[in-house]
């Protein structure tokens, strides 16, 4: 039930977004902040099992547990990523301004040119 409320978000989002382009929508981060958490609760669900001693065989409650960690770690990294760490844009003006004039940016570039040339 939770993955289809989850899911029922996501599919939301991305229908809105195709229908809406130009519309910048405030949720999605708090999108990913829901997914972490359902991936964080499945885990803690294929754990207890795990400690319960449930009939479910055990090595997929361990491949449970492994296939939710690698959820957490790759959306934590997105999260962190496109919403901690992001970079502002710059504008076209000022990438324009940056080149060196072959078309290259040089910001963070070494110029394969020597005083030679």
């Amino acid at each position: 039930m939770l993955n289809s409320s989850v899911h029922t978000l996501m599919y939301s989002y991305y229908g809105l977004t195709a229908a809406f382009p130009h519309v910048n929508f405030w949720w999605k981060k708090y999108l990913t902040v829901i997914q972490m958490i359902q991936f964080c609760v499945a885990f803690m669900h294929g754990a207890i099992g795990l400690y319960v001693d449930c009939p479910f065989p055990r090595w997929m409650g361990w491949a449970l547990l492994l296939y939710m960690v690698s959820f957490i770690v790759l959306f934590a990294n997105f999260y962190l990523h496109a919403y901690i760490t992001k970079k502002p844009k710059k504008s076209v003006r000022n990438e324009a301004h940056e080149s060196n004039g072959n078309g290259f940016h040089a910001v963070g570039r070494v110029s394969a040119k020597t005083k030679e040339d």
